[in-house]
């Protein structure tokens, strides 16, 4: 067979439970810095949509988060930055609110 991974690697940034679109890019900036990638998917929001956090903000609020964390990939030279989007939730308020935040986004 061929060997794809001359042509294509990936590193996978482990996940951080629990942490916030605000806290992410202090786990992602130092990696980002030690392997210098081209293009980066972004998983994350799940952790941002919580029953207080819903309370608080508006899924316009939270996608500004989310999209500074992309902003901020890009300031280190990252060509491409994939955002996912966040998964909806079983509970009607918060399955709302996602909908709305994976519409901004």
């Amino acid at each position: 067979g061929r060997d794809y991974t001359k042509i294509w690697s990936l590193e996978v940034l482990k996940p951080f439970p629990g942490a916030t679109s605000d806290e992410f890019k202090y786990y992602v900036c130092p990696t980002i810095e030690k392997k210098n990638p081209d293009h980066i998917i972004i998983h994350i929001g799940s952790n941002d949509v919580n029953f207080l956090n819903v309370e608080k903000s508006t899924p316009e609020e939270v996608a500004e988060k989310i999209l500074q964390v992309s902003e901020m990939c890009k300031s280190y030279w990252v060509k491409d930055v994939v955002i996912s989007s966040v998964l909806i939730k079983k509970n009607l308020i918060l399955g709302k609110f996602v909908r709305n935040l994976n519409l901004v986004l």
